[in-house]
């Protein structure tokens, strides 16, 4: 009778996890393959990151060339956020310094996997760095295209106001650089506290949810934090409010 029970016990055992794979079977396999890991980009990743740019940059998104992607990544200020099964790129961004380091922009954010909020991330990460690590006078700023109205509320939502007058130094570096017209956008510095905690949490949660159909996908920041450790220490502290 013992060993009749056994083998009833681990048939329904069996059948239970048969019926629990054929569950698992039938979901997309998007949605189970799908584990982000946020790094910063290095020299080797300037290839990949200029053809994500080309293949899924927005017509009314400021364009970014090789030389300052290039330099974002010479500065360890250029990111990227992939799927750890093939190593696509579903995100990237970058800080852009100018004027000798006194603003900084945050440029370059494409998203390809919409709905994640990937985008708040890059700008938590990007604010963090540019306005936690640093001791120096930093002002953090954005160009939004006239017509990109979608990205600009985006962009309020995120800290940033409208820049009425940006120094002239700025817009003729810009301009020397290809970059003219846009409305500027400035990062109101007292709600940097925002993005370090925004930060710390999905560090702590490590996941981000499809805001319209509820599907989770794992996000990983170990690299990014390993990688840097003033990084880390800058995300754990205090956050000053710079003035």
């Amino acid at each position: 009778d013992r060993c009749r029970q056994y083998a009833l016990r681990k048939k329904s055992a069996r059948g239970k996890f048969t019926a629990m794979c054929d569950v698992v079977n039938k979901l997309p396999q998007e949605v189970l393959a799908r584990h982000l890991r946020v790094r910063f980009a290095g020299r080797r990743d300037v290839a990949r990151v200029e053809e994500f740019y080309k293949q899924h940059q927005a017509t009314n998104q400021v364009a970014r060339d090789l030389g300052a992607i290039i330099r974002a990544s010479e500065l360890q200020r250029l990111y990227v956020i992939e799927e750890t099964r093939d190593n696509q790129i579903v995100a990237a961004g970058a800080c852009c310094a100018h004027c000798d380091g006194r603003y900084v922009e945050l440029g370059g954010a494409v998203v390809r996997w919409k709905g994640y909020g990937l985008q708040r991330v890059l700008t938590h990460i990007r604010t963090v760095q540019s306005l936690v690590m640093t001791s120096a006078d930093v002002q953090v700023f954005c160009i939004v295209e006239p017509g990109a109205t979608g990205l600009r509320e985006r962009m309020r939502v995120l800290g940033f106001d409208p820049w009425q007058e940006p120094p002239q130094e700025l817009i003729e570096e810009l301009a020397g650089e290809g970059h003219s017209g846009g409305d500027y956008m400035i990062f109101a510095a007292d709600r940097v506290e925002e993005h370090r905690l925004g930060l710390l949490e999905l560090s702590r949660r490590r996941s981000v949810t499809h805001i319209g159909d509820g599907t989770a996908a794992s996000l990983s920041l170990d690299v990014l934090l390993n990688t840097d450790a003033h990084f880390k220490k800058a995300l754990e502290s205090a956050a000053p409010i710079p003035t």
